[in-house]
């Protein structure tokens, strides 16, 4: 059984991990190339999402503690926004919040 397990391994040109991590209660999808005979490639963690437009690799970002995925991500990328981002981000927040108040009011009505 064990030369069938080493005939498929001369067959397979990429190797595709597909893992789940978990961490501080978040589940995260994570995909990296294992092997790729013949070509260059990445041995970074990436993540992906599942999305209704199809799957999302996203660029690999790390922090202090290995490949940032979900929240933890997006809270690092938070912390290293410029402070005027914040300003925009906070606008931008209330105005949507008017404007969906104004839409429910004339649903209302």
């Amino acid at each position: 059984m064990r030369s069938v397990g080493i005939e498929l391994q001369r067959l397979i040109d990429t190797w595709i991990e597909v893992s789940n991590t978990e961490r501080e209660g978040e589940r995260n999808r994570g995909i990296n190339v294992l092997k790729s005979r013949g070509v260059g490639h990445s041995n970074q963690v990436r993540e992906f999402l599942i999305t209704s437009g199809g799957i999302e690799i996203r660029d690999v970002y790390t922090g202090e503690r290995g490949v940032l995925m979900g929240s933890a991500r997006r809270s690092q990328e938070a912390r290293e926004r410029p402070e005027h981002q914040f300003e925009r981000d906070r606008v931008a927040l209330a105005e949507g919040r008017r404007n969906r108040g104004a839409q429910s009011e004339r649903v209302t009505r």
